[in-house]
């Protein structure tokens, strides 16, 4: 799977987080994905 297409997955997820907060099917699907893609991202995540 290319970079870009896990960085795409990534900012909807950003994205659909502030826009629709109650869309945890959605967001738990894409977590799913990132744990298949091996987390690339995880460091951003404990910023928060």
């Amino acid at each position: 799977m290319p970079d870009s297409l896990i960085e795409l997955i990534w900012d909807c997820t950003e994205f659909d987080r502030f826009s629709r907060p109650n869309s945890n099917e959605v967001l738990n699907r894409i977590q799913n994905i990132r744990e298949q893609t091996g987390n690339k991202k995880i460091v951003n995540e404990k910023k928060r």
